[in-house]
């Protein structure tokens, strides 16, 4: 393994012969890194500080003499709810068809799932205690974990995966606690800074907590590949999990997205050697208890578990799609590909409750996403023409020659518009029921929040499609009324919502959140005060939601209307929007700079010239 790579955990599920290497002498000092590199080791303790430097983590030392005797196992405490989401009452100016003030939110969190299949750890994980910590340190690192773990789905859907779930399935699997403790660790690390700069690799090193992290990762990451066969594949995949919201959080994209990869490929192969090709079959002799009654999958454990990996792998193609990522990870390795969801067609009338609204809204999602994959995999086949990107471009074809109007495939758009129409018919279903939470949001203030979140997830999903499958200026103008209801919508919900967290500017979600619809509204949107509210509202509730930071967003957003205000000087209408169309978007967060590729006018020459500028934030 290249030590220069990033440290990814691989997981193959068959029984293969693994292959050996000449035996040597070896040296008898130093941790089990360094003697895996040839290198001469520090020797700290417990971890090789030049490994945690250079590598990001350490194997630790071989132990020299036998365990302790285990220390008599404490009887665990029984399940202690996870603390409220509701806010503090705080005073409001929104104000609701009465002209009165909305209430307080009592955001109400549902009981975990029964999930049926045993060979899954979650199975036997219905009420177990929560782990007891060994000592102060990790009860101060799992307090944390319970703490982030609310804001995970964004606050407004219960998060029994991440808060309960988990924990639980750390109190058995050594691995899955290690891992729990790293994120744990590691936000704490992060919170520490006060200051409006994001704290320097020198600087978190001198951290306590964030050493401890690395220790907690590494130790994640050799428990499971010490994981026998069976145990591995059920705790690699909830550790996958939990490596890429590690990485995540610490800006390391491609870390993150190659931990989904492998997780997704476990999960795929598991489903193989478990069902094979008569998974269809097998659904249909289940007793009918093994079915959810409100989710729109067949089994519980793909209601857990699948969501979370599409969830995610959405958010990834999104990004690389509307931000041109520079990212390599191929985006057809992403999302998993096996018949475990019903078929879209079977979407009801009327949904039931918010909580099948939402069920039915992941299986849409992953759907979306799976296009949104091909139009990445069908655009790399058809680029822009070379005039595009040239530097010494002098005029614009205003019908759009080689335009993104122009570059639609009849296949392509046929696909579209079936997406298209299956969405329509989940927002008719949907309907009913927001209606009927706007009308009782007095009453039932919570499942107004959550309607309008669901909301705001359609109204963007439809609009992105809209402005990538037909980005003329008449139909990206006529989105104006929903770009407002985005606008007006997460007003409500970011005020109610972020109060409940705790330092919201540390917030990091794996849902696809506010930053998302803002973004798309502050490039998109043709009214200029739309757009500054957009980002005025980025601004103001800071977070990361997967990939997507918010502070990033900003900056990109403010130099886009830098080119806004600048292109209005030339053209009609027309002409101005198609230079506009051909901009080019893309964050490193791990550098902290955006970088914004557009046509711009010479000030002397008058000449519009392809240009890049990248900036810090």
């Amino acid at each position: 393994m290249d030590p220069s790579k990033p440290h990814i955990v691989t997981f193959p599920l068959d029984r293969r012969p693994r292959a050996t290497r000449a035996s040597g002498s070896k040296v008898r000092t130093g941790c089990i890194t360094c003697k895996k590199r040839h290198v001469k080791c520090d020797e700290a303790k417990p971890h090789c500080m030049r490994c945690l430097k250079s590598k990001g983590n350490c194997e630790g030392y071989e132990r020299r003499t036998p365990d302790p005797p285990t220390a008599k196992k404490l009887i665990p405490k029984p399940l202690t709810p996870t603390p409220s989401l509701s806010p503090e009452p705080r005073t409001s100016a929104i104000e609701t068809k009465g002209n009165g003030r909305l209430p307080s939110p009592q955001i109400q969190t549902t009981q975990p799932s029964q999930i049926y299949l045993e060979s899954v750890p979650f199975s036997a994980l219905s009420q177990p205690p929560f782990p007891q910590p060994q000592d102060e340190k990790e009860k101060t690192y799992f307090d944390q974990w319970l703490v982030i773990s609310r804001s995970m789905t964004g606050g407004l859907v219960p998060a029994d995966f991440w808060a309960k779930a988990i924990p639980q399935s750390s109190y058995c699997e050594k691995a899955v606690k290690s891992a729990v403790l790293a994120v744990g660790a590691l936000s704490s690390a992060l919170m520490t800074n006060t200051g409006p700069e994001p704290l320097t690799k020198e600087e978190l090193y001198k951290i306590p907590s964030y050493t401890d992290a690395l220790t907690y990762h590494a130790d994640a990451l050799r428990l499971v590949r010490q994981a026998t066969s069976h145990d591995g594949v059920r705790i690699a995949v909830v550790c996958c999990i939990l490596f890429f919201v590690y990485a995540g959080m610490a800006e390391e994209e491609e870390t993150a997205l190659r931990h989904l990869i492998h997780g997704t490929m476990i999960l795929e192969q598991f489903i193989n050697s478990q069902f094979g090709t008569s998974f269809n079959m097998l659904v249909q002799q289940q007793p009918a208890s093994a079915y959810s009654s409100t989710a729109a999958f067949y089994f519980q454990v793909e209601d857990e578990i699948f969501q979370v990996f599409n969830r995610i792998a959405y958010h990834f193609l999104v990004h690389k799609y509307l931000l041109q990522s520079r990212m390599s990870v191929p985006a057809g390795e992403i999302f998993l590909h096996q018949p475990v969801m019903k078929p879209a067609h079977e979407i009801p009338s009327v949904f039931d409750n918010l909580v099948q609204a939402r069920r039915w809204w992941d299986v849409l999602l992953a759907r979306a996403g799976d296009s949104a994959r091909e139009r990445l995999n069908w655009s790399a086949q058809f680029p822009y023409p070379d005039w595009v990107i040239k530097p010494d471009v002098i005029t614009i074809d205003a019908g759009g020659g080689g335009g993104v109007g122009k570059r639609h495939h009849s296949g392509q758009h046929r696909h579209n518009q079936d997406n298209q129409s299956i969405m329509e018919a989940w927002h008719s279903a949907f309907g009913p029921l927001y209606q009927s939470a706007c009308d009782t949001q007095q009453e039932r203030f919570d499942d107004f929040i959550r309607a309008i979140y669901l909301e705001v997830q359609f109204l963007t999903h439809r609009a992105s499609v809209r402005c990538f499958t037909t980005p003329d200026y008449d139909t990206v103008a006529s989105l104006n009324r929903d770009f407002g209801d985005i606008v007006r919508l997460l007003g409500i919900v970011l005020h109610f919502q972020i109060p409940s967290f705790v330092a919201h500017d540390a917030v990091f979600t794996i849902d696809m959140g506010h930053v998302v619809s803002l973004h798309l509204v502050a490039t998109m949107c043709r009214d200029s005060a739309l757009r500054q509210r957009a980002i005025g509202l980025l601004e103001k509730y800071p977070r990361r939601d997967g990939l997507w930071d918010s502070r990033g967003v900003v900056s990109m957003a403010r130099l886009g209307q830098v080119v806004e205000q600048e292109n209005l000087a030339d053209g009609t209408t027309e002409e101005q929007w198609d230079r506009l169309k051909h901009r080019e978007m893309s964050m490193d967060c791990s550098r902290h700079t955006s970088t914004l590729k557009a046509l711009r006018r010479d000030v002397g020459s008058g000449i519009w010239i392809l240009r890049t500028e990248t900036i810090g934030w």
